[in-house]
């Protein structure tokens, strides 16, 4: 099983090739990531871990171990 999102309807997010900054607004736009709160976490898990390797399962140890987090 690959990992996948479905949006609805959304803004496109053009002009800007940085696929970093533009997965960061993204998740911002749809409350993914919220103001005031530490994004580095929840980003790295969306962008280094889904979008990079869609078709890996991973298992919340295996990414706890990788951000060097304790597991929730």
């Amino acid at each position: 099983m690959s990992f996948e999102i479905r949006v609805v309807s959304n803004t496109p997010l053009i002009g800007d090739n940085d696929l970093e900054r533009v997965t960061k607004t993204f998740l911002y736009q749809i409350g993914y990531l919220s103001k005031g709160a530490d994004p580095e976490i929840p980003f790295k898990i969306f962008f280094d871990f889904f979008l990079k390797h869609p078709t890996k399962a991973w298992m919340v140890e295996e990414i706890a171990s990788q951000l060097k987090v304790s597991k929730p």
